[in-house]
């Protein structure tokens, strides 16, 4: 398996993960609330601004670094059997 951890790869995960973290901080309701959101709930809105925010870097991502096949050089091996 290989991993390869690039400059994209570390601007995806540290957005997703301030993502995440405005998110939970900002759905905490005031202590006067008449709705008191769970701790769980909030966590699962962070987590899924986090995953949102990943999905959405790694398509940008995929878009800006990946080339037209058309620009690639190809390479043809052409054997013979053995007679």
């Amino acid at each position: 398996m290989n991993l390869t951890i690039d400059l994209g790869t570390v601007l995806v995960v540290t957005f997703a993960a301030v993502a995440a973290v405005v998110v939970y901080r900002r759905t905490a309701p005031p202590a006067d609330a008449a709705h008191q959101t769970s701790k769980g709930e909030r966590l699962v809105l962070a987590l899924t601004a986090a995953g949102i925010a990943i999905g959405i870097g790694g398509y940008i991502g995929d878009k800006v670094t990946s080339e037209p096949a058309r620009d690639r050089p190809s390479v043809s091996v052409i054997t013979e059997a053995p007679a």
